[in-house]
């Protein structure tokens, strides 16, 4: 994500009231790390399913957290959205970043155009950080509850 992307995906996360970033790091997002780091709270997992945990305790702790993380990640968390999250009705929503099915590394392609069809089938939201409406599609989602959304990076 570039600077300027990264700072509509700020406003929009700050509008929606979210001041609690778990991730598990991913090349590309550094940016957002380090603004949540001197701005908010950036907690880093060791696993997406770690990182689902640690959201579901912040929401049932009264906060409101996201989980980013890439595309790649998407299958370790299923398992703990769905016993965990769903399960109970802890709603945050998950961020999916996309380095894009052209991305040189052919681990990356073979897990972008996967997870796509996975995405899809749990009716995920997609999102452009490119466009000025971004903040206010965000925040529609979010007031929907809709667990799932990705972008690109």
């Amino acid at each position: 994500m570039n600077s300027g992307e990264v700072q509509r995906l700020v406003d929009a996360l700050n509008a929606c009231g979210i001041k609690h970033l778990i991730v598990v790091p991913a090349s590309g997002l550094e940016l957002l790390y380090r603004h949540f780091e001197v701005h908010g709270d950036c907690i880093y997992a060791t696993r997406e399913e770690e990182a689902i945990a640690i959201a579901a305790g912040l929401t049932l702790g009264g906060l409101k957290p996201i989980v980013v993380m890439a595309q790649a990640g998407v299958g370790n968390t299923l398992n703990a959205a769905f016993t965990l999250a769903d399960a109970y009705g802890i709603y945050f929503p998950i961020l999916v970043c996309f380095r894009g099915k052209q991305d040189p590394n052919i681990v990356q392609r073979v897990s972008a155009e996967q997870t796509h069809l996975v995405l899809d089938a749990l009716e995920c939201a997609e999102i452009l950080w490119d466009a000025s409406s971004s903040k206010e599609e965000f925040a529609q989602l979010v007031n929907k509850q809709q667990r799932w959304i990705k972008c690109s990076l």
